[in-house]
């Protein structure tokens, strides 16, 4: 029940949304994510938990890439989405950074 319960949240955050029905996890994963740069990259926090350093880059470069080929202002999207993008993309593809992000 627990592993259908987290694949439907992980389910949740790719579409960009936020579950209903989870309250406590939300509020811990909004502790992780105070910002919403990992939701705006489409990814989860708990994505990042098992993979090394470089698969962990390559996870958030390949996010990146989709969000900004949808959000792009020549591909139809808007300029300010894009930059939040650009930013969330800085902060969580800088090891340093992402480590500082959310504490």
């Amino acid at each position: 029940m627990l592993i259908q319960r987290q694949a439907e949240e992980l389910n949740y955050w790719r579409a960009g949304q936020r579950p209903a029905k989870v309250q406590v996890e939300s509020d811990v994963v909004d502790k992780l994510d105070p910002k919403g740069y990992y939701r705006l990259l489409r990814l989860h926090p708990a994505y990042l938990k098992g993979l090394r350093g470089e698969e962990v880059q390559e996870l958030i470069k390949r996010h990146y890439l989709f969000c900004a080929s949808v959000a792009h202002p020549d591909k139809g999207g808007d300029t300010e989405t894009m930059q939040l993008i650009n930013e969330a993309y800085e902060t969580l593809g800088d090891p340093k950074k992402r480590g500082e992000y959310g504490k």
